[in-house]
């Protein structure tokens, strides 16, 4: 019976090839299962990863140490691009690095992802509207507008002595909000009538919004409604009797108006009541420069600067004063303080460089001029300056050049000035 199949040996041949197969699925199985563990445990590894690089870019920025920030931030975002978290922890550390370009393109590709967060949304649309770039801001406001009480953001912004502070607020009231928003955005846009009615219907939401009052009073003046105008400038500064903005636009009208002692007894009034606000005796200061008490404008612009004023126009302020009583070394200072406190001012850039050319640094001079030139591109007076500093340097093409932009701008050159570089 050797080699001869039986019923017998048959059966146990079958039992032999299903245990086979059982073991062939049962090791394929294990062999699947191992491999998702090991996937997955990579794919946790990466993911702790990225959350480490998010976190040290975080923790970078919060440091100050920006370039750092933003290599850890790229990091995050070259491993983990579909997150939009990592966008915006980037945004905010090129706005902190002054590209503020970059921080909007972060911020748009962060709104993208994820389109239904009312908070990235705000952060984009408050930054285009500094960037200028209204057509953007008003549709960002308008989508949280029509969102109602869903934004999430805590952050609430307010213009104060020229510059934007951030503080927190509740989100009690967003309507109002968004309302005073897109005003601004078509203040900035120059559809002054339209501001005027969106901070109006702001109102109507919430009338004891001193921002409000103040950046209505600005429009009404841009309409050429000055009494308007200060009605509203009054009504903010009694809503808040610690109100720099208001105060600072009253002061300048009346200065428009020729009422120069009735706004230095105001600014007397309003520090007499509030001797620790800064941004009054920075306004009190400017006030003092305009009708030339040189001295008393820098006691007032210390007094700012002691109180813990931040504002690279105030160094700058400082500076000029500092020149008209013949004390260049002390303005410089001042100068250079200004553009530590906001490298991207081309204000400082440009009264720096006119402290080089009155000093015959030429060459320093015309960088200066560049330097500001490069951040604001229509800076009349600056293409005149670097036209007289490329004149004595003996490069009349590129005078001549300085020159043609100047009067494009707005600034008139000498007609024996454009005669001289420009008669080739």
């Amino acid at each position: 019976m050797n080699g001869v199949l039986t019923a017998g040996n048959s059966i146990s041949l079958s039992k032999c090839r299903a245990l086979v197969l059982l073991l062939i699925i049962f090791f394929s199985a294990a062999s699947k299962a191992q491999k998702n563990s090991s996937n997955s445990s990579r794919t946790e590894a990466s993911k702790r990863e990225v959350a480490t690089l998010h976190e040290q870019a975080d923790d970078y920025l919060k440091e100050g140490d920006f370039d750092k920030a933003l290599r850890f931030a790229n990091a995050a975002v070259a491993n983990s691009p579909s997150e939009a978290k990592h966008y915006l922890l980037r945004s905010k550390v090129y706005e902190a690095l002054g590209n503020l370009n970059a921080a909007l393109t972060d911020l748009s590709i962060a709104v993208e992802l994820n389109p239904a967060d009312a908070a990235t949304r705000f952060d984009r649309a408050w930054l285009a509207y500094r960037e200028g770039r209204t057509d953007l801001a008003r549709a960002d406001f308008r989508i949280l507008l029509n969102k109602g009480n869903t934004v999430t953001s805590s952050v609430y912004y307010r213009q104060n002595y020229g510059r934007t502070d951030r503080i927190s607020t509740m989100e009690s009231g967003i309507k109002d909000m968004m309302l005073h928003y897109l005003g601004l955005t078509e203040l900035k846009a120059g559809n002054y009538k339209r501001a005027i009615e969106l901070f109006d219907s702001a109102l109507l939401f919430n009338p004891k919004d001193p921002d409000v009052y103040a950046h209505r009073g600005v429009a009404w003046e841009r309409v050429g409604q000055p009494n308007k105008a200060e009605l509203d400038y009054d009504q903010a500064f009694r809503l808040n009797p610690d109100h720099p903005l208001s105060m600072q636009k009253k002061s300048e009208l009346m200065v428009s108006q020729g009422k120069f002692k009735e706004a230095e007894e105001e600014l007397n009034e309003a520090i007499k009541n509030n001797p620790g606000i800064g941004a009054f005796y920075a306004q009190r200061g400017y006030l003092r420069f305009v009708r030339e008490n040189f001295s008393g404008a820098i006691h007032d612009y210390d007094s700012a600067i002691l109180l813990g004023t931040k504002d690279s126009e105030l160094w700058v302020n400082r500076g000029l004063a500092f020149e008209k009583i013949s004390k260049s070394n002390e303005a410089m200072e001042n100068y250079r303080q200004a553009l530590q406190t906001d490298p991207a001012n081309p204000k400082a850039w440009f009264t720096q460089g006119n402290l080089f050319l009155k000093n015959g640094d030429l060459v320093k001079s015309i960088e200066n001029f560049s330097m500001a030139l490069s951040f604001d591109s229509a800076y009349a007076a600056c293409y005149h300056n670097r036209a007289i500093a490329q004149q004595r340097l003996g490069k009349k093409k590129e005078a001549c050049s300085d020159l043609k932009n100047s009067l494009k701008y707005g600034i008139k050159p000498d007609d024996q000035m454009v005669r001289s570089v420009c008669k080739d």
